[in-house]
């Protein structure tokens, strides 16, 4: 295998293929490498382009005194008024809270869960972190989990839907949660059904559903989750929305040359000068 002559610089066998011909010590080497630096007693190539000390001789002067080296310069003194600036104010214009109703389709993009039950969560939504509580007294209790928006979705879920089950009645109240739907086949003058309006949110890992019946609090929920997303990547890559800015140029309407003689349009323009 042919090796380059840089490859063969660094190996350091372009020297040796040099000390075999004898025409090369014929030549005069360049002034400048007859320049010779004091206290450098040999010098070998070792590279195409730099060449290396590969003896060091000892140095003569002494070194200095210990309490020179031991004196360290204390450092500068800060301005009186640095790092005292007042911050201005922060408001986050991105917040939501709503109390929802939550299933967790998935906590991994390979692996659904298989059964699920609704339950009730307090959800809040603050720039770009979305929070999710227990219920307690009617706001937020305990943390479940906190997420970041970056790369999240969110969406109507069309192909999912879920009812309520209010109770009517004094016997209703005291059916079980779970036994509730059966009993409602049969009578359904016990329980009052509610539709809930579904959004499907996909963040981190988890996919999961939120449902309310008011429609408007899904659907502003939804534009606030939008907007929480849109700044959460960087800058850079954040995608811009193109504004139209110009107005569309209008097509005019061409006068047609065909049926001029058209008794509908004749009568048309008749009418239109009588009004005038």
């Amino acid at each position: 295998m042919a090796l380059s002559p840089f490859a063969l610089s660094i190996l350091g066998m372009d020297t040796a293929s040099r000390r075999r011909c004898p025409e090369d010590d014929t030549e005069t080497p360049a002034p400048d490498t007859l320049r010779t630096v004091p206290g450098r007693t040999s010098r070998r190539a070792t590279s195409h382009y730099n060449f290396f000390q590969t003896l060091c001789s000892s140095a003569q002067d002494s070194p200095p005194a210990y309490a020179i080296a031991a004196k360290h310069k204390a450092p500068a003194a800060r301005p009186r008024g640095e790092a005292r600036e007042i911050l201005p104010n922060y408001t986050c214009s991105v917040s939501a809270e709503a109390r929802l109703l939550l299933q967790l389709e998935s906590v991994n993009p390979l692996h659904g869960v298989s059964e699920s039950e609704w339950r009730e969560v307090f959800v809040s939504l603050r720039g770009t972190l979305f929070s999710i509580h227990r219920v307690k007294d009617g706001g937020a209790g305990k943390l479940l989990r906190s997420y970041t928006l970056q790369h999240a979705e969110v969406g109507l879920a069309a192909d999912s839907q879920h009812q309520i089950l209010i109770p009517q009645t004094r016997l209703a109240h005291l059916i079980p949660v779970s036994a509730r739907r059966k009993a409602w086949q049969k009578d359904s003058s016990l329980f009052r059904p509610v539709t809930q309006s579904i959004l499907r949110l996909r963040i981190e890992t988890d996919q999961m559903l939120l449902a309310d019946s008011d429609e408007d609090r899904i659907y502003d929920l939804i534009r606030a989750i939008s907007a929480g997303i849109d700044i959460s990547c960087a800058i850079d890559e954040r995608s811009i929305p193109r504004q139209c800015t110009v107005p569309r140029r209008r097509r005019r309407q061409r006068p047609t040359s065909d049926n001029l003689n058209d008794p509908a349009l004749l009568a048309e323009q008749e009418r239109i000068l009588r009004e005038m």
